[in-house]
């Protein structure tokens, strides 16, 4: 008895393959960059940095 590997090699069948996925949209690196509107501040909190 063959094995499902074998017997589908046998009959010449091949199991799907994920493809790579295409890039739709690919940003332009001499684009300006756009302002933060929110105007976050990602810095750390200086009262909870551990000032050693």
């Amino acid at each position: 008895m063959l094995s499902a590997d074998a017997a589908t090699r046998a009959a010449g069948l091949q199991g799907r393959y994920r493809r790579r996925r295409h890039l739709t949209t690919i940003p332009d690196p001499r684009a300006a960059t756009r302002p933060d509107l929110v105007l976050r501040q990602f810095g750390p909190d200086p009262a909870a940095v551990d000032s050693r």
